[in-house]
């Protein structure tokens, strides 16, 4: 399992957006926005696939009490071993903490079920947000066949609740 990564900038990248944007406060508000956005990379198997309609796939943990996970969204790499993936009309999902969490993105069929390789960007989806869940990769359908895997980076930021006036 990889560790969560975040995309900090240099010291001399500061400075640069600061001098570029001719306002330190700006400047420093992009940085802090940019400072927190962090990535987590999964590996989901053909037979993580075949469950994922009863067991879904942790993909970020809970943060923790008083903290949520803003989900930003994902590139996504199908990688091809055949038999293709038999989804029928079900859709596979990033949801929070299970099947019944708020759905915060989506992937089309026609991706998942694609006999060749293929990548897929996931776009974040508005949604209510859970205070200390999980996010998770659900399939809203038994998925029948597949020899191949799913690489997915998800990129997300923690939220403290209390920094945001709760």
């Amino acid at each position: 399992m990889a560790t969560p990564r975040s995309s900090r900038l240099s010291d001399k990248a500061k400075y640069y957006l600061k001098t570029a944007l001719a306002s330190p406060d700006l400047g420093q508000e992009i940085i802090d926005k940019v400072d927190d956005l962090q990535y987590k990379d999964t590996s989901v198997t053909a037979a993580q696939m075949d469950t994922l309609n009863a067991t879904p796939v942790s993909l970020v943990p809970a943060p923790g009490s008083g903290k949520m996970i803003e989900f930003l969204g994902q590139a996504v790499y199908n990688d091809f071993v055949t038999p293709a993936f038999e989804l029928g009309s079900g859709t596979v999902d990033v949801r929070y903490e299970n099947s019944s969490g708020g759905l915060a993105g989506q992937m089309t069929n026609a991706f998942i079920e694609s006999a060749a390789d293929a990548y897929f960007r996931v776009a974040p989806l508005a949604c209510v947000a859970l205070v200390n869940k999980a996010l998770v990769l659900y399939a809203s359908a038994d998925i029948t066949a597949g020899g191949g895997n799913l690489k997915i980076r998800t990129y997300y930021r923690i939220v403290t609740i209390a920094d945001i006036g709760a």
